[in-house]
């Protein structure tokens, strides 16, 4: 087999010399390569996975349009941890068993009324969003608000998260807490 793309190095495959090339950029490097090896598809290593890259519009459409490129990764052990060794659902699945799935969860989906717009929702979580800007413009009023601001400042992921677990809770029961019951879902 010839070789036509990044030079690789033991264990770290061309992942080390791409760096090398351009450490913010690492696609410059690649387009380097392009240019030298006069051709828009190469190949390299990263540690021991062969990875083909397109390098221009007209070769990631051919690429993308094939039926041999639309796998999924099924060898990392993680992966295979969670589905004890098989190709399951949506997401660790390729092939007709992946079209039928995402057939099956869309349709499904689709009866709970995924993929359409409803006002009632969007309006209460415009009201969730408000709130959460009245409550950093004004400052906080209950306790669980005071928690998560103390001295102008205030701890980021705690203050959303009260906004977002009550949208979540009107989407899946069709109530949401009131601004006094915030520190609950925390």
């Amino acid at each position: 087999i010839i070789n036509i793309g990044i030079p690789r190095i033991p264990v770290l495959g061309s992942y080390a010399l791409i760096l090398w090339g351009n450490y913010f950029f690492p696609y410059k490097t690649i387009e380097y390569y392009a240019e030298k090896l006069k051709s828009k598809i190469i190949g390299c290593y990263f540690g021991s996975i062969w990875v083909v890259v397109a390098n221009d519009y007209a070769s990631i459409k051919q690429v993308l349009e094939r039926d041999e490129f639309d796998g999924r990764v099924t060898q990392v052990e993680v992966l295979k941890a969670r589905t004890f060794g098989k190709a399951v659902g949506i997401f660790f699945s390729d092939g007709t068993l992946w079209h039928e799935q995402r057939k099956l969860v869309l349709r499904n989906a689709r009866d709970f009324g995924f993929g359409r717009r409803q006002n009632a929702i969007e309006k209460e979580i415009s009201d969730e969003t408000a709130l959460l800007i009245d409550i950093l413009k004004h400052g906080p009023v209950y306790d669980g608000e005071k928690e998560v601001m103390k001295d102008n400042s205030v701890l980021s992921p705690d203050i959303l998260s009260p906004t977002i677990y009550s949208s979540i809770w009107y989407v899946l029961f069709g109530q949401r807490f009131c601004r006094s019951e915030h520190d609950i879902p925390r």
